[in-house]
């Protein structure tokens, strides 16, 4: 939640600006880890509204249109991390991701100079989800909270989702889903919502005036970035593409549809290999790892603020394995 120059860029922002700051365990390669994106002019009522709630007493600025990097400066509160491992090469933990990331560091402008970070270690994010100005009942009022301790439940809620979608199906669960998402996204770009405006200069603030920023940053770019990864995910479009191999027109067409499925079990068949480091992960399709995953969640959510959560998708040998949290 405090961009390029992790957290300790709210009290020590010299140290944390000298070069990136990758987190741990948003670095792991056996997670998927989720940015955060904030709203626009079209998304009223949030816009032009003063802050008088819990986190900060800021503007939302709404002079950008669409869907945007969260971002301290426009007043969302937080801004989302981002930025490549120093510790696990990318080509030996996470190939999967080595195309999409190959294609953002090829665009010079949108990253710092390669001696500022590890341009050949584990890219993060993956994924990014809305971070910013959600409305929650808490201590007898309703207040306005941000961080990728939101975006993430949310997206842990999508997978779930999805599972339930497959086994509704007769599929087995996703168990390690990241080398899916990345596979899906090159097939079928519109699955994703490319965010392509914003960067993660700066740290959280809970006032304008003090929120503290590093000259240099990773910015959104086309395709994967670092800071918002492959987007955020469209639902509708990923549960087609899961039941049909197509984002668009599920149900349209009974042959089409047909055809789809089929070659969608083919392709899941090997997706679900590449992550089976994830085949145990595949033992926890039953609902009980699901159930004890989203009361965690929520857990969490609630009651952490400015640290970036992250999901985790390590199989266990248990039929309880399931999907966990961990902080960074």
């Amino acid at each position: 939640d405090d961009g390029l120059g992790s957290f300790a860029i709210r009290t020590d922002p010299e140290w944390a600006c000298a070069r990136a700051r990758p987190e741990w365990p948003g670095t792991s390669p056996y997670v998927l880890t989720v940015g955060a994106t904030q709203l626009t002019t079209n998304h009223l009522p949030i816009c032009n509204l003063e802050y008088d709630g819990y986190l900060a007493d800021l503007p939302v600025d709404c002079t950008l249109l669409g869907e945007v990097v969260c971002d301290s400066r426009l007043g969302g509160v937080i801004v989302s991390g981002g930025g490549f491992s120093e510790v696990y090469p990318r080509d030996s933990y996470a190939p999967w991701q080595s195309e999409a990331v190959e294609k953002y560091l090829n665009v010079s402008s949108a990253y710092p100079p390669l001696d500022y970070f590890n341009a050949s270690g584990r890219a993060y994010p993956d994924v990014a989800g809305y971070g910013s100005n959600y409305f929650v009942y808490l201590a007898g009022i309703v207040q306005r909270v941000s961080g990728t301790s939101a975006s993430t439940p949310v997206t842990a809620g999508f997978v779930t989702l999805w599972n339930d979608l497959r086994l509704a199906n007769n599929m087995s669960s996703f168990g390690f889903i990241p080398p899916f998402l990345y596979a899906m996204a090159a097939d079928a770009p519109s699955t994703f919502n490319d965010v392509t405006y914003g960067d993660n200069a700066c740290g959280a603030g809970h006032s304008i005036d003090t929120v503290n920023c590093c000259e240099e940053s990773f910015s959104a770019a086309a395709g994967w970035d670092a800071v918002t990864g492959l987007g955020t995910p469209n639902f509708e479009k990923i549960s087609n593409y899961i039941l049909t191999g197509s984002a668009e027109g599920y149900g349209k067409d009974g042959a089409n549809g047909a055809a789809g499925a089929a070659g969608t079990d083919g392709t899941d068949g090997t997706d679900g290999t590449a992550g089976s480091d994830g085949s145990d992960g595949d033992d926890g399709n039953g609902s009980s790892g699901v159930a004890v995953a989203a009361l965690i969640m929520s857990i969490v959510a609630a009651c952490l603020g400015g640290a970036a959560i992250i999901l985790i998708f390590i199989g266990q040998r248990s039929s309880s394995a399931g999907y966990t949290l961990q902080q960074s």
